[in-house]
């Protein structure tokens, strides 16, 4: 009887954790700082190995524009995102200090809630955009000794897939 509730109980686990994650793809990424509300924007810079609270600028209220989505990286970035249904001159702003990466998606990110995309956990690396999910449920940090497990259990599953970074 067990081994029936088994392989259930693991698909269940591995659908949550996997998820529908973005494509992989070249993605301009919007990492901003300076005045939100003169506006003054600039490109920040962002270190390799440094990391960030990222989201799609599609699963906000208010869309991209014909230029295509923005992954907004950064309290500030997000800030000015926010300010972009008022303001034209922000969203110019955001566009013109973008830069296109390429962007891998590890995960299908952590729920915000109603109305709002997922966000991420993005880390900086010498040729791309790593997309990392850094909690699993409800919230709760992952220490390095769970995520160790989940990653092992993952490989068990799907050996050459899915890894759950932190």
């Amino acid at each position: 009887m067990k081994g029936w509730l088994l392989f259930p109980s693991i698909l269940i686990v591995s659908a949550t954790l996997i998820g529908c994650r973005p494509k992989d793809r070249d993605v301009l990424v919007a990492y901003v700082e300076g005045d939100v509300f003169l506006p003054d924007l600039r490109a920040r810079p962002w270190r390799i190995g440094d990391s960030a609270s990222c989201y799609l600028a599609s699963g906000t209220s208010v869309k991209p524009d014909k230029r295509g989505d923005l992954l907004l990286c950064g309290e500030q970035t997000q800030a000015a995102c926010s300010q972009t249904w008022l303001r034209d001159d922000v969203r110019s702003q955001l566009y013109a200090n973008a830069e296109s990466f390429p962007v891998k998606f590890r995960s299908a990110g952590r729920d915000r809630g109603r109305y709002r995309g997922p966000v991420w956990t993005c880390k900086r690396t010498s040729e791309t955009i790593s997309v990392n999910r850094d909690v699993l449920l409800h919230g709760a940090p992952m220490s390095s000794s769970s995520t160790r497990q989940w990653n092992g259990l993952l490989r068990a599953i799907f050996p050459t897939r899915v890894h759950l970074l932190k």
